[in-house]
């Protein structure tokens, strides 16, 4: 007799908050950056801007938010089986449980053999176990690449709200859900459940500490942003952008450094606040600002023809676009694709490029920069940076 079908038990393990322990100090992350900021405005690798002519405008500490999430998934269920009986070479037709079976001659190997087949269910155990890392926005990260050292080890201390932590944009029951989809899947053999368990064994909210700098280069108005580890001491530059000098000069803290730590400016954003395309118009519409002068690195992307230069899918813009030929957009600067977006052209960004999510890229992509690409996007054609894809 079958055991009667039991619904899915769900035990979930209680939400924890982790704040892992800063390995680096202040002063000395900043000291090391400080040695390092004329590489950041480099041009061609080797010609560097003065000492003097780099300052640091802004520096803070935060906290990334990381969701660890594991689960196992088990289930203890009937499958089809076909079973094949060998019977004697004479019979013309076998009777069991008062059904009649007629035998089928098959090759087993040189021998012919009278066989007939049995349809019937076998019982059988299926399991699986996984976890992943998502960073604040959705986006899974590689197991190897986030530190999984004991957290009891590396707590800060008493969780404190006075610091300042990164807002989650996922819920924990979204995150169970995708867990879910990922490992929950029933075998397609399936008769019938006996038994069927999920369980989410590991439910961590990680906050990782982060140092951020700002770098001003007062010849050229471009500002360089940097973020350290500081657990590894990793350092990345994510952002490279050109500044209002009016914004500048109104900055109190520019020739203050011992102030920079109790700036309350946020330069990860929740939401973009800078949309370049018109938005009663179908297509965006992006001024075009002409350069007065290109580097040696920016003259291949060829010379605008119009003063506008319409995109043929929307985004974001900070910085100079231009349009080669019919399927060649570049972009000197950054370049953010917003979520359900198609292209369908070859893009070169000589900055940053943010994909969001269920993208769908046809051609080829060149960044100088890093690549950070959302859940659920693909890209066609081949990805090339001079940065890190994330």
């Amino acid at each position: 007799m079958v055991p009667e079908i039991e619904i899915i038990a769900q035990k979930i393990a209680k939400t924890k908050t982790v704040v892992l322990k800063t390995r680096l100090d202040s002063n000395m992350v900043r000291l090391h950056v400080e040695g390092l900021k004329q590489n950041f405005f480099a041009k061609l690798g080797f010609l560097k801007p003065k000492t003097e002519d780099v300052q640091l405008i802004g520096f803070e500490k935060y906290y990334e938010p990381y969701i660890v999430i594991g689960g196992k998934y088990s289930l203890d269920y009937c499958r089809k089986h076909d079973f094949k009986v060998e019977v004697n070479k004479h019979s013309k037709e076998v009777f069991i449980a008062g059904r009649k079976f007629k035998p089928v001659v098959s090759k087993s190997g040189k021998n012919l053999e009278n066989m007939i087949h049995l349809e019937g269910e076998e019982y059988a155990h299926y399991e699986k176990e996984t976890f992943f890392v998502l960073d604040r926005l959705r986006r899974e990260l590689l197991p190897e690449s986030f530190s999984f050292a004991p957290y009891d080890v590396q707590l800060e201390g008493t969780f404190d709200d006075s610091l300042n932590f990164r807002k989650v944009s996922v819920s924990v029951d979204e995150v169970i859900e995708l867990l879910r989809y990922r490992i929950a899947k029933r075998p397609s053999d399936l008769a019938e459940i006996i038994r069927e368990f999920f369980e989410i064994n590991e439910n961590t909210i990680v906050y990782r500490p982060f140092f951020e700098l700002t770098f001003h280069n007062i010849k050229t108005n471009k500002c360089v942003t940097l973020r350290v580890d500081g657990v590894t001491g990793e350092t990345v530059q994510y952002k490279l952008e050109k500044r209002n000098n009016g914004l500048l000069h109104r900055n109190s803290s520019l020739g203050k450094p011992a102030d920079f730590q109790i700036n309350k400016q946020k330069p990860f954003p929740d939401t973009i606040e800078q949309p370049v395309f018109d938005k009663t118009s179908k297509q965006p519409e992006i001024s075009l600002v002409k350069p007065s002068k290109l580097s040696e690195d920016q003259s291949p992307l060829g010379k605008a023809c119009d003063e506008k230069v319409t995109l043929k899918f929307p985004a974001y813009v900070t910085g100079e676009v231009f349009l080669v030929g019919d399927n060649v957009t570049a972009v000197v600067g950054d370049l953010e694709i917003p979520s359900g977006t198609t292209v369908n052209e070859t893009l070169v960004v000589k900055g940053e490029l943010k994909i969001g999510d269920n993208c769908r890229l046809f051609r080829k992509v060149k960044v100088l920069g890093d690549v950070m690409v959302g859940l659920g996007t693909v890209i066609d054609g081949d990805v090339i940076s001079g940065g890190n894809i994330v």
